[in-house]
């Protein structure tokens, strides 16, 4: 598409009045935002997509101005007001300044953006303490939101499954047969599970959300509550020259969050439930479930409110339909490059993945191949989204004899730590733990060679005894890309396993394939083929295998 002349003009630091600042430009599936020296500038594409309509200017101009209002409800001092965009006689564009008015741009403070929260979780750097202050903030703003009937109506079951079957319908136009359809972002299979479980759990649960409604636990609240919607303040940044301006009301506030959802009340008009689930989904799909679970157990202190855990799961699965969806509209935009759009359906993908591993019941994967087919690596991605338990065996085995995950073998050390008895020990070791992570609820994914079938069969075994799915991912890999993968591994000093090529031919004259998995329960993942599609694939046969031992 050609460049949008008006868009174009405003990446001039010109345009602000600031000629000497720089203009950083960013853009979500709706908004142009445009960050210069200590301001910010949001403006709405010209779009309708069911859901929002900003489609006229004086639509956006009038969600500008709505924005503005509502997100003042949490911090006045850094919205500051809807500032016209306009174009003079000679074509020059301004902001705020003479002439025609072609568009409306939200006008905001700057906060420093490694600060944001997202930032800090990707640097390791929040604690439970700073959880517990965000879910303070959190249900002091919903003890302070507006409620009444016509709030609450959003949050009725009717309401709440027009929603639900809003999103549907829209995740719908994204199904593929699979996930090697490169546009797909979820499967048939795995529509039909989350249009199951989301309706199914409004149809148990309707007196309770009925209640809930009634009692005052529906509010208008802030509708798009990530990490990447927080900011941890401290006093020291408050002195920073990227914010010196901003003179806060209280500067013992540490948290600030914004950009409230303005473009449909039944976003934000929610049980509170609702609001605090998409946080709490945020930090699972992060990889911080226990940082998860601390905000919900403080919120339900502070709020008093310990049936909202009853609903959160619901409305967590709910939410990451959403968030999938959104990622899925911002892939579809013609305007992002190659690059952006490729991420933008891969992150797509990972949240449909964990909204179904809400309600699905925990399974057992066994990641089955020669050394340096790719297990490991394979196990570590596929994890991520589940929060799966990932039993090493090359860590386990080390274990076992007292050692650090990294130490290698030396000479005759290898027999006695590869040996018969050793191996027997591993293994068992290995079905112990699958099994007590399985009875804990998590879905396990144990990484090892299986090189005979002997091996296998002890934890299809447990499996059926756990009433729990048995899936297989055959990992394969050509010849050549073995032996470069042997070579990287020789140099890697946090690399548990001591295979080099010579273990790997050896072990190859042994090696049983899986053939006595049936193909419904097995995966073949071949290194050329993408993550994405090896995720779906493992997903779609859980889906099938958890409905049949149901």
């Amino acid at each position: 598409m050609p460049p949008d002349p008006l868009i174009e003009a405003l990446k001039r630091p010109e345009c602000y009045g600031f000629p000497g600042a720089a203009v950083e430009f960013l853009q979500t599936h709706i908004s142009y935002v445009f960050l210069v020296g200590e301001r910010v500038y949001k403006v709405k594409k010209p779009v309708s997509l069911g859901f929002l309509d900003y489609s006229t200017l004086s639509l956006r101009h009038q969600y500008c101005a709505l924005e503005v209002e509502l997100n003042r409800r949490l911090n006045p001092e850094v919205y500051l007001g809807v500032a016209p965009i306009t174009r003079s006689e000679s074509g020059e564009i301004r902001i705020r300044g003479h002439g025609e008015v072609v568009e409306y741009a939200v006008e905001m403070r700057r906060l420093p953006q490694d600060r944001m929260l997202d930032r800090l979780l990707e640097a390791g750097a929040v604690d439970e303490q700073t959880i517990r202050e965000i879910a303070d903030l959190i249900a002091g703003f919903h003890q302070r939101c507006e409620a009444g009937p016509s709030v609450a109506r959003h949050g009725t079951p009717d309401a709440i499954e027009r929603t639900v079957r809003d999103t549907l319908e829209a995740l719908r136009g994204h199904c593929g047969d699979s996930l090697a359809d490169p546009t797909a972002v979820l499967s048939f299979p795995l529509h039909e599970h989350l249009s199951a479980s989301l309706l199914g759990f409004i149809a148990k649960r309707r007196n309770l959300l009925e209640k809930r409604a009634a009692g005052g636990r529906v509010r208008e609240g802030h509708g798009d509550l990530h990490a990447s919607n927080l900011c941890v303040l401290t006093l020291p940044v408050l002195a920073s020259p990227i914010v010196t301006a901003c003179v806060f009301e209280d500067l013992r506030r540490r948290i600030v969050a914004f950009d409230c959802i303005e473009f449909n009340p039944a976003f934000r008009c929610c049980d509170v439930a609702s609001d605090l689930a998409f946080l709490a989904m945020d930090l699972d799909f992060r990889g911080f479930r226990d940082l998860s679970s601390a905000l919900l157990r403080r919120y339900v202190e502070s709020s008093k409110d310990p049936e909202l855990l009853l609903l959160v799961d619901f409305y967590k699965q709910h939410r990451a339909a959403i968030r999938g969806l959104v990622h899925a509209l911002k892939a579809a935009d013609p305007r992002l490059d190659d690059n952006d759009r490729k991420s933008s359906l891969s992150v797509a993908r990972e949240y449909q993945c964990l909204a179904a591993s809400y309600t699905l019941r925990p399974a057992l994967v066994l990641m089955c191949g020669l050394p340096g087919s790719g297990k490991s690596f394979l196990a570590r991605t596929l994890a991520r989204p589940f929060d799966a338990a990932h039993v090493q065996s090359d860590v386990v085995r080390k274990q076992l004899l007292g050692l650090p995950p990294t130490s290698r073998t030396k000479g005759e050390e290898s027999e006695r730590w590869y040996g018969p008895e050793m191996t027997q020990r591993t293994y068992a070791a290995l079905e112990e733990r699958a099994r007590q992570h399985l009875e804990d609820g998590r879905l396990t994914i144990v990484d090892a060679t299986f090189p005979r079938k002997k091996w296998r069969e002890p934890f299809a075994a447990a499996a059926a005894e756990l009433n729990a799915p048995l899936l297989v991912v055959h990992c394969l890999a050509p010849e050549e890309v073995i032996r470069q993968r042997m070579l990287r591994r020789k140099t890697d000093s946090a690399e548990p396993s001591d295979a080099d090529f010579d273990v790997y031919l050896k072990s190859r004259e042994r090696f049983e394939p899986p053939e006595e998995i049936p193909a419904s329960r097995l995966i073949t993942a071949d290194s050329r083929s993408p993550i994405d599609f090896i995720r779906g694939q493992l997903l779609d046969r859980w889906i099938e295998q958890d409905h049949l031992n149901r």
